[in-house]
């Protein structure tokens, strides 16, 4: 356009890198600029709360763009094959019982669309 700026939308089909340059009418060309896609998806502030007895609950948060996926979370025997689905703000939670005597470190995790691995969460409860 008149600013010198332009846009390109398009739908990925796999992960890589971008690489774009752009001529004037005289064919003087751009700087060569790149974008990577595929960075590594973070949960954050993942943490535990005592709620009552045996009941605790687990938080976290990833970028809201990764709303209804599932974070799975292990650790723990009581968390094998528990699951919470991402929200549209990005924040994810699980209520369980630990098992009598059970404590030690939870872990949560999820993939992107892509297949790409979150960060390994910890915190611990008990």
């Amino acid at each position: 356009n008149s600013n010198g700026t332009f846009s390109y939308t398009t739908t990925a089909n796999q992960l890589g890198t971008v690489y774009a340059i752009t001529a004037d009418r005289w064919a003087v060309q751009s700087s060569q600029v790149q974008l990577t896609l595929g960075s590594t998806p973070q949960i954050s502030g993942f943490s535990a709360t005592f709620v009552s007895g045996t009941t605790w609950r687990l938080d976290g948060a990833v970028a809201a763009m990764y709303s209804g996926l599932s974070v799975s979370f292990g650790g723990l025997t009581s968390l094998m094959s528990r699951t919470a689905t991402v929200a549209a703000n990005g924040s994810f939670s699980l209520t369980f019982d630990l098992s009598t005597g059970e404590s030690g470190t939870a872990t949560a995790q999820f993939a992107d669309g892509w297949g790409i691995q979150s960060n390994q969460a910890i915190t611990y409860v008990g």
